[in-house]
């Protein structure tokens, strides 16, 4: 039975109707999870993916950290500029992590004023990352980035 996300308006009660898939996905385990595409659930999407990434041995507090701040800057993009009712993070081995939307327009960075509230998401993905690429997919796309490995 799916649970529609979209009519949850509780934040406690959205964390609770969250539905976490670990599965083999092109021969690695992955975690994924949705989200309504509303601005209440970009702090449990943040939260939800620094705590697998924590879990599955992704680095220090400090990469943890920095999971979340991306991941949170990927997911008000895709509830401010795209389409549907949800979107999906995943988390990947080998500290991959990858937020999916149903916009098919592809982000680009753009020059922020020192006043502006916006538009500072896609160049601290690029500048925190050790690399990130977007992805165009059937039904929308898919930003995907890489934190750097410690040692």
């Amino acid at each position: 039975m799916r649970v529609r996300l979209a009519r949850l308006a509780d934040s406690r009660v959205l964390e609770a109707a969250m539905r976490t898939n670990q599965h083999h996905e092109q021969g690695v385990f992955v975690a994924r999870s949705a989200f309504p595409r509303r601005p209440e659930a970009v702090g449990p999407a943040r939260n939800w993916a620094a705590q697998v990434y924590r879990e599955w041995g992704g680095g220090s507090e400090e990469q943890a950290e920095i999971c979340a701040l991306l991941v949170s800057e990927l997911a008000t993009n895709a509830v401010l500029h795209a389409d549907g009712e949800r979107f999906e993070v995943t988390v990947w081995p080998k500290h991959v992590i990858d937020v999916r939307d149903t916009s098919t327009e592809k982000p680009e960075a753009r020059a922020s004023g020192m006043n502006d509230e916006n538009g500072r998401g896609l160049l601290l993905v690029d500048a925190l990352s050790e690399e990130f690429e977007v992805i165009q997919v059937d039904g929308g796309k898919i930003v995907r980035f890489r934190l750097a490995r410690e040692g």
